[in-house]
């Protein structure tokens, strides 16, 4: 049987959108466990030791204290921040995993049913080296920004306020420029085992003459899951103000709220899942622009025609 929702074709910039959410309808249970495994634990440790950061912070600084004077407190939060940073790059990186073997391991099926098993082999393939990708970027940009800090000083230094404004835009409109392109690279890092090298280049060849439409499909599928996500705060912004009311606006009393942490937990997690949507959404442009590009499905139908027939026994 043939996969029913197919990703190699042509689409326009609404198709984009809309199949993205088919996609994940027709795919949420078998997305859902690797997920809830994977991701969820990480993002929650996230989410409870960040809270637990602020909320101390603002309890000391609404009293009149200043916590950064407190050295145990330093030494308390540094700790939790590096445990709650950790949390969360090994849960998006584990989200932005399993959503990628989604599409792989969907694409291979033979059935057209994707499984969680199948994920899960995957994510355990193809872990370290996405890891390895990750790395291998941050040491390409390292450069970058350390001249971006060259410059920066000098304007500094030569006090030259429009000098640096103006480096700063420059710097920006680069920035996007080539984030755009490279939001390709680590999944064709992983579907297609390049080199990372190779994997940018593409990424850049593959969006040659789609760059404001594959920005355009970004910010509109970011928009969406920003509204979705500012929807699970309610609930922590109705603790806040009802703590506010019930202290009269006085908030030198600030005390933490084991409902601000729950609340405020579900709210974190549930908006970094959101937004991970967004990147369903730039693979399956990828696939479009590579049948574009590339015409791979219709090579693949052309290979079927003209490949003789098994004999018959």
């Amino acid at each position: 049987m043939e996969n029913n929702f197919k990703l190699l074709q042509p689409r326009n910039f609404s198709q984009i959108i809309s199949d993205t959410f088919a996609f994940l309808k027709i795919n949420f249970r078998a997305v859902a466990l690797p997920v809830a495994l994977l991701v969820v634990p990480f993002l929650v440790v996230y989410a409870v030791f960040f809270t637990n950061t602020i909320t101390t912070f603002l309890a000391s600084a609404f009293s009149g204290g200043n916590p950064f004077t407190n050295t145990d407190w330093l030494v308390k939060q540094s700790s939790h921040g590096l445990l709650y940073t950790l949390a969360l790059i090994l849960g998006t990186t584990f989200l932005y995993l399993v959503i990628m073997e989604s599409f792989i391991a969907y694409e291979n099926s033979e059935t057209g049913v994707l499984t969680s098993a199948d994920i899960f082999k995957g994510v355990k393939k193809d872990f370290w080296r996405l890891v390895a990708f990750f790395f291998a970027i941050i040491l390409l940009f390292i450069p970058l920004c350390f001249l971006f800090g060259i410059l920066i000083g000098v304007g500094i230094v030569a006090k030259a306020g429009p000098l640096m404004a103006i480096i700063g835009f420059i710097f920006a409109i680069a920035l996007i420029y080539v984030v755009v392109p490279i939001s390709f690279s680590p999944f064709i890092f992983i579907r297609e085992r390049t080199g990372v090298l190779e994997a940018i280049r593409k990424s850049f060849v593959l969006i040659k003459g789609f760059w404001w439409q594959t920005l355009g499909i970004i910010i509109v599928i970011d928009l969406i899951m920003a509204f979705a996500a500012y929807a699970l705060q309610i609930p922590t912004l109705i603790v806040l103000s009802a703590q506010g009311l019930h202290s009269n606006g006085d908030f030198s009393s600030f005390q933490f709220n084991p409902l601000y942490l729950i609340f405020n937990t579900i709210g974190s997690t549930g908006s970094i899942l959101l937004r991970s949507i967004g990147y369903m959404a730039i693979i399956l442009q990828y696939y479009n622009l590579l049948e574009r590009k590339e015409g791979v499905d219709v090579m693949k139908q052309i290979e079927d025609i003209s490949a003789p027939e098994s004999p018959q026994v």
